[in-house]
């Protein structure tokens, strides 16, 4: 599983290779930023919609919460509609409008085995 931060990169930033290996392809002409699964078997759970504002660490947040209760049983997309609602019932995230967004290519059920404690 890859679980990265997406931010607007300028062209040419240091310590980004083009071949390094990624589960998406990112096209981005004159600051377009839309990201392509190309890749079978992938999740891409993403902090908001495009063109959307997101507060730092609202849904992460959320999301790690979801993935520290892991139980084994549950799928991943629940996982997210859960953080998703957690994270608009919190205060400080109603008045921005964050929608997260949940992408996926795999065909059968991502569960995550139980969380350690």
């Amino acid at each position: 599983m890859l679980i990265q931060a997406c931010q607007v990169v300028s062209p040419g930033a240091s310590g980004i290779s083009t071949t390094d290996p990624a589960p998406v392809q990112i096209s981005d002409p004159q600051q377009d930023t839309h990201i392509t699964l190309t890749r079978p078997h992938t999740v891409l759970l993403l902090a908001t919609v495009r063109g959307g504002k997101a507060q730092r660490g609202a849904f992460t947040g959320a999301m790690a919460d979801q993935f520290r209760s892991a139980d084994g049983k549950t799928d991943i997309s629940v996982m997210f509609d859960r953080a998703s609602e957690i994270m608009d019932e919190r205060e400080d995230c109603q008045y921005i409008g964050q929608c997260p967004e949940f992408r996926k290519t795999t065909k059968k059920q991502l569960i995550l085995p139980p969380a350690s404690n």
